[in-house]
């Protein structure tokens, strides 16, 4: 079951980063169409940290997908032990 949640959390960021990713897309693609006029050295340096933002999102999806499928082994590795339960069950007890 935790498993199953921890999932359910991967796919929630997978979807939020889908969506600031079309954002970004979408305001980088404002900037190269550059309908106010602005100068291009400002234009340049905007895209250039919209392209930070975007390897940013795509690293942060990443590390935490990553450290949610090592909190839910971990939760299957160790998180069961023997708890007084009526005979010898073994209740999940998260450390």
């Amino acid at each position: 079951m935790a498993l199953r949640d921890d999932l359910k959390i991967i796919w929630d960021h997978f979807v939020r980063m889908l969506v600031y990713l079309a954002a970004e897309t979408v305001l980088v693609l404002l900037i190269r169409w550059n309908p106010g006029h602005f100068p291009s050295e400002r234009m340049e340096s905007l895209e250039r940290v919209l392209s930070w933002f975007m390897v940013a999102t795509v690293v942060l999806f990443t590390v935490t997908c990553f450290l949610l499928l090592v909190l839910s082994s971990w939760r299957e590795l160790f998180g069961a032990r023997k708890v007084g339960g009526k005979n010898g069950q073994i209740h999940s007890v998260f450390l």
